[in-house]
């Protein structure tokens, strides 16, 4: 991924779309896809603590806190690993990201975790479930050296 900016919000119930939604419409922001949204590993099951809209362009709106919820920050390109996925969206999504985490075991000499699971969600809520592209990536950066491999 390139570098981009988002605006960010905490996940509430129901109320993390709206907030953002009703940040990007009272700035004159168009919505673009991906939305983003961030996982962490809780009770041994993926829960989603943070959704974000990407702007569709780096000098779109302010970086910082909006003081409504939203905190609008530029993200550094990255790499990820990730699984594309059509059709709806599990909740729960430990068994894909079980499948990415083997695969980073696997590749551990080249490619180190580098950030949370997240979901790019590329569909409006208009599109049939059935119909919808999403991904569930984990951010990687590559490794410079043998000496950064965690030994066991």
């Amino acid at each position: 991924y390139p570098s981009y900016r988002l605006a960010r919000a905490a996940s509430q119930k129901n109320n993390t779309f709206f907030r953002l939604f009703n940040h990007i419409k009272s700035n004159k922001i168009e919505m673009t896809s991906p939305v983003e949204m961030r996982y962490e590993e809780s009770d041994q099951k993926y829960q989603q603590i943070d959704m974000a809209f990407l702007y569709g362009a780096p000098d779109w709106g302010k970086v910082g806190d909006t003081g409504d919820g939203v905190i609008v920050e530029d993200i550094p390109a990255m790499s990820t690993v990730a699984i594309g996925l059509t059709g709806d969206f599990d909740p729960n999504p430990s068994a894909y990201i079980d499948a990415l985490e083997s695969w980073l075991a696997r590749n551990a000499s080249d490619y180190e975790r580098d950030g949370q699971v997240r979901v790019m969600a590329y569909n409006s809520p208009f599109v049939r479930k059935s119909q919808r592209f999403f991904e569930i990536e984990i951010p990687v950066r590559k490794r410079t050296s043998d000496a950064e491999i965690a030994k066991p």
